[in-house]
């Protein structure tokens, strides 16, 4: 890992040096705080794109706001990613035709289900902190506006993997320094360049028209 993406090398370097106790327990938090945090983020990036004023503070208020549907977003996406990669990069064999093809169509299959998860992620977030929905509903018009747009999120998941490719391989420094910051905020605010026109044009609108009729 560190002689393909340094910066990830660093980080996956200074993770196995902790006691295993407190990896574990530092495991579980961020799992756990992954998924509000990702909604205070969208949140923060959402209004930079509308031109609203925000605040650092916003971050940690739109957390708490979105504090159960980002638990289950962030644990569902930990989880369901580990499970996908595993099944893609698991190095399950066989030498019966049959079932090496089943593992074959499988393991593509993952592939798309990961992109896919990917891509519905951000609409998941931008209509999570833009509208009162609850988490089914969230989840069903996510994965609309991600099928209906499958280009357009092709086409952010592509640049979104070239960008973290260059600033985890080619600058590892910046890598490890910014990943938290610069890489993860810049990706955050790509997704919401990319999403919230459709947000805006298949949900928001339609709710304000429902509201004043």
């Amino acid at each position: 890992m560190g002689d393909v993406l340094p910066g990830l090398g660093y980080y996956a370097g200074l993770l196995l040096r902790l006691p295993p106790v407190l990896f574990y327990v530092l495991l579980a938090v961020s799992a756990v705080l992954f998924g509000p945090f990702l909604f205070g983020l969208h949140a923060v990036t959402g209004a930079m794109v509308q031109g609203s004023h925000i605040w650092v503070s916003d971050l940690f208020l739109q957390a708490r706001l979105n504090a159960k549907q980002g638990v289950f977003a962030g644990l569902f996406c930990v989880i369901g990613t580990h499970l996908l990669l595993w099944n893609i990069f698991g190095g399950i064999y066989s030498y019966v035709p049959w079932i090496s093809m089943m593992i074959y169509v499988s393991r593509w299959v993952s592939v798309g289900l990961l992109a896919f998860l990917l891509m519905a992620l951000p609409y998941f977030c931008q209509i999570g902190v833009s509208i009162s929905l609850s988490t089914p509903a969230l989840a069903k018009n996510a994965a609309i506006l991600a099928r209906v747009h499958l280009g357009r999120g092709l086409l952010l998941l592509f640049g979104i993997a070239v960008f973290w490719w260059g600033a985890l391989s080619y600058f590892p420094l910046l890598g490890l320094l910014g990943l938290p910051f610069f890489v993860i905020g810049l990706t955050a605010l790509a997704q919401a360049v990319a999403c919230s026109p459709p947000i805006e044009r298949y949900v928001l609108q339609p709710a304000r028209e429902r509201l004043d009729s």
